[in-house]
């Protein structure tokens, strides 16, 4: 049973409903449906995936967020993320959008996430048709935050283009 999710802050009612429902099912000692689960250091996450399998056949959880577009998109985000660690993923990842437009707030869920839910945190990093400076300033911030999972990558081209252009 795969139970990897792809969460926004615009999920539907029902969603979060069998979300909670899920997160009822996960006991306090660490068991949920799959079974016992193995206590994993966070850290990076291929060391953690080393880790689980090691000890395990049963499938981890991880859960992708966009950055809402509002204030109150974000403390809606917020709460989903409360009740979706309940379900013990091994980590959350925050994207990044096209040309640096959400890096402000993709390194601000990151940091709140790793801080106040206890998540372990991929934080997405698009590394073209921005600049040097913002790529930087996220790499630094994610430093700062101690944000140690980092998927940097092309992305997607920015909205109304049709292909992505390198900048210096």
């Amino acid at each position: 049973e795969d139970r990897r999710a792809r969460g926004s802050s615009s999920m539907s009612d029902s969603y979060l409903a069998s979300a909670a429902t899920l997160a009822a099912d996960v006991s306090g000692n660490g068991t949920d449906k799959r079974g016992v689960l193995p206590v994993i250091k966070n850290g990076k996450i291929i060391d953690m995936v080393k880790a689980w399998t090691a000890v395990t056949d049963q499938p981890f959880i991880s859960f992708e967020y966009f950055p809402p577009r509002t204030e109150e998109g974000v403390a809606k985000l917020h709460g989903v993320i409360a009740e979706m660690v309940k379900q013990k993923p091994m980590f959350m990842d925050f994207t990044w959008g096209a040309g640096g437009s959400t890096s402000d707030l993709t390194l601000d869920l990151s940091k709140k996430s790793q801080e106040q839910h206890g998540v372990m945190v991929n934080m997405h990093l698009t590394c073209t048709n921005q600049s040097k400076e913002v790529c930087d300033a996220g790499l630094a911030g994610a430093k700062e935050a101690g944000i140690c999972n980092i998927v940097a990558l092309r992305g997607d081209p920015p909205k109304g283009k049709d292909r992505w252009e390198v900048t210096e």
